[in-house]
This record gives structure tokens, sequence and C-alpha cells, in this order.
């Protein structure tokens, strides 16, 4: 379902893990298909994104479950 879904999206495990993306994220962070399970932090996104970590982790606090 990801695949046919023509914007870049980011699911993240509550503790900041890659869970999914879609291939317009995996081009737009530079993912790889082994980043599944790795911290957001470890990651070298293609465009400049400060505090990438921080922004997902408010996300997840004002809206996770």
């Amino acid at each position: 379902m990801l695949d046919s879904i023509n914007l870049p999206i980011l699911m993240l495990t509550n503790d900041l893990h890659i869970r999914q993306f879609t291939p317009q994220a995996e081009r737009l962070l530079n993912l790889i298909g082994t980043d599944l399970g790795r911290p957001i932090g470890n990651i070298k996104p293609n465009i400049e994104i400060p505090n990438l970590e921080a922004l997902a982790q408010r996300v997840i606090d004002n809206f996770g479950a």
C-alpha cells in the first residue's frame, strides 16, 4: 500500500526507530531497506532538517498513542 502513495511518509516507533517509509521518503531522506529498525538520528537525509530527531519526538509526544 505504501508503494502506491505519492508522498514522502516516514513511520517511526515510539522510540524513534524507522518502521516503514514510502519510496518518496526513501529518496528524500536518503534511506535504504536496511535502515528499517535504525534510529532516525542515525540517518543523513538529502535535505537539511535541523533537529529531525527532536521534531519527530515532539510529534510522537503530541499525537502518539
